[in-house]
């Protein structure tokens, strides 16, 4: 028997910190915190010391899944396009789970960066150059994350829902095998075990999107979850 994780972190919330720390991400926190997964919020677990961005990136690399929360201003920030580059690259070469949740934003809106999102997309071009390598990534990781499946929620609907809907797929992705469970025993546990959370993905509900049409504050403000 263990009392520690098999990894740092369960779930890394990439999120733009004006626009949902103090009400929704910071109300998701509390919930997956509640049910004991060890959760990665900006200034909830980086301890004294710790460097920005190389403890937000080891955080990242160290969790099984990351949800990233898209609101309207999110890619104002570059340090939360920082974030995703990393998230994306992760989900591709270790296979890390990733829920985006449209946080009052439709997919297309950050598929396509219109409205807001077109609009700090040029201001980025504009500081590092139409044609930044920098930028054009960040635009293909908006573009690639926004074909995921993950939840929606519009702007009449209650936040209160989506967190039990969020927090309900995390313990059936879970399954009772990782890090919130205190007491781990890894006697019979192989590494298929071990890469299940990783390798599952949410499945429809009502909240979770299907459709695949057409220096500045994030979860790196010091805060952490």
């Amino acid at each position: 028997m263990v009392t520690r994780s098999l990894s740092r972190y369960d779930i890394f919330i990439s999120f733009r910190g004006p626009d949902t720390r103090h009400s929704f991400t910071g109300f998701l926190y509390q919930a997956l915190s509640r049910e004991r997964f060890k959760t990665f919020m900006d200034a909830e677990e980086l301890k004294d010391g710790d460097k920005i961005p190389s403890a937000i990136t080891e955080a990242i690399e160290s969790s099984r899944l990351s949800i990233v929360v898209l609101s309207e201003n999110y890619a104002d920030s570059s340090s939360c396009l920082d974030e995703l580059d990393t998230i994306m690259k992760c989900m591709k070469s270790k296979n890390q789970l990733v829920w985006p949740i449209f946080y009052k934003v439709e997919p297309t809106t950050v598929r396509n960066q219109k409205n807001t999102y077109h609009q700090a997309m040029a201001a980025h071009e504009q500081r590092y150059g139409r044609d930044s390598s920098k930028v054009s990534k960040w635009r293909q990781n908006l573009s690639e994350v926004a074909d995921l499946k993950g939840f929606l929620l519009q702007r009449d609907e209650y936040e209160y829902k989506l967190v039990e809907e969020i927090v309900k797929k995390a313990i059936e992705n879970d399954n009772g095998r990782y890090s919130h469970v205190t007491s781990l025993d890894l006697s019979g546990m192989n590494n298929g075990d071990e890469n299940e959370l990783a390798s599952s993905s949410p499945s429809t509900s009502r909240n979770q999107h299907t459709d695949n049409n057409d220096d500045e504050d994030c979860s790196s403000e010091l805060s952490v979850g």
